[in-house]
Order: C-alpha cells, then sequence, then structure tokens
C-alpha cells in the first residue's frame, strides 16, 4: 500500500503555516506537497518536516532552517539566503533560481538548477560542491575561490566581482556575461569567447591590456568595461 501523501495550497504566512503544522500532527506527520507558493522568510521555522515539494516559490531567507529534510524539488524560486543551512543532500530539482548567498553550504548532492545558482558571499573554497550540478547562471561573487579548475564552459553567466578569483583554470566559453570586477585576476588565459559583457574594472589584468588587444584574442559580444 503507497504511503499517503496530503496535498495543500499556498502558504503566506506563519500564521497559515502554524495551522497546516497541526494538521500535519494530527495526521500522524504524513508527506505532503505544496501547490502553491509557501512563504517564510524571516520567521523561526527550523524544519519543513516530511515536504516532498513545492509547485511554486519557496522563501526560506533569513530563517533558521539547516536541514530540508526529505524536499526533493521546488518548482520556481528557492531562496536560502543567510540561513544555516549546509547541505541539501535530497534536493534534486529547482526550476527556477537558487539562493543561497551567504551561507554555510558545503553540499549540493546531484541537482539540477533551471537557471541562476547563487552562492554569493558563501564560505566555499572549491568547486567540488559543484562535481553533480547542472545551472544556467553561476553566482560566486565575494567567496573565496581562487580557481575555476576544471570549468570549461558556462551556458549562461557568470559572477566572480569582489572574489579571491586569481585564475580561470580551463574556462574557454561564457555564452553570458562574465564579471570580474575588483578581483585579483592578471590574465584571462584559456578565454575564447564572451556571449555578453565582460567586467575587469579594477584588476591588475587592466593595467596591461587595452579593449582592442583583448577583442582581437576574445571574442567579446558586448561591452568591456576596463
Amino acid at each position: 500500500m503507497d504511503e499517503k501523501i496530503l496535498r495543500f495550497p499556498e502558504i503566506k504566512s506563519l500564521i497559515e503555516w502554524e495551522q497546516l503544522h497541526v494538521i500535519l500532527v494530527s495526521e500522524g506527520n504524513p508527506k505532503y506537497i505544496i501547490d502553491g507558493n509557501l512563504e517564510l522568510e524571516s520567521t523561526n521555522i527550523a524544519s519543513l518536516g516530511r515536504l516532498k515539494s513545492v509547485k511554486g516559490n519557496l522563501n526560506l531567507r533569513n530563517t533558521k532552517i539547516t536541514t530540508l529534510d526529505e524536499l526533493e524539488s521546488v518548482g520556481g524560486v528557492l531562496d536560502l539566503t543567510g540561513t544555516p543551512i549546509s547541505s541539501l543532500i535530497n534536493l534534486k530539482s529547482v526550476y527556477q533560481d537558487l539562493y543561497l548567498s551567504r551561507t554555510k553550504i558545503e553540499f549540493l548532492g546531484s541537482l539540477y538548477v533551471e537557471f541562476l545558482l547563487d552562492l554569493s558571499y558563501t564560505t566555499i573554497t572549491s568547486l567540488e560542491i559543484l562535481n553533480n550540478v547542472n545551472f544556467f547562471h553561476l553566482d560566486l561573487t565575494g567567496t573565496q575561490i581562487k580557481s575555476l579548475e576544471n570549468i570549461s564552459t558556462v551556458s549562461g553567466s557568470l559572477y566572480l566581482d569582489f572574489s579571491k578569483i586569481e585564475d580561470l583554470g580551463k574556462l574557454e566559453s561564457v555564452e553570458g556575461d562574465l564579471k570580474l570586477a575588483y578581483t585579483k585576476i592578471k590574465s584571462l588565459k584559456n578565454l575564447k569567447s564572451v556571449g555578453g559583457d565582460l567586467d575587469i574594472e579594477g584588476t591588475p589584468f587592466v593595467q596591461f591590456t587595452t579593449e582592442n588587444d583583448i577583442r582581437k584574442k576574445i571574442d567579446i559580444k558586448g561591452k568591456i568595461y576596463l
């Protein structure tokens, strides 16, 4: 016999969440699905229980959430900005943006992110966290990342402003914008093409090059900011 899974409409406030919790307890804490948005920003919530899926957006920004428990998918945006969460072990898919800015994230598991994966101002020091992750845009602004290691292509934009990046590694192509402003980058190394803008303002590299020099070596579709 299949385990019972309850379904609920969107939750827009802490009061509605507390009412939902009462129902779940009375039913023996079964698995459940939210068919709309789940809005819990800046609340004291620390657990989602046996939540399996949110069809809309899941906003947990600035909460005390430490784990997503059994959550596997979010149909919209998942915002975990400013939370103490460190692992997304069971999460499989986010069909819009995933915001993990200013968290202590250490493990993402096997994860699909439709658009932006925001790891800005996190404590990550290695890109091993991305080994089994698919994303479109990647935001590493303000991180301790020093090298892009084996990343060769980014399908969307790549943001590295104010990070510790020094080496683009094997990077050859960014199909969107490439932002390197106010980093210690001294060379664009293997880079061959940028589909959007290139921003290297405030880097040591601008002392040794000009816009014309860059365009001779790299196919830049957008603007260059020096």
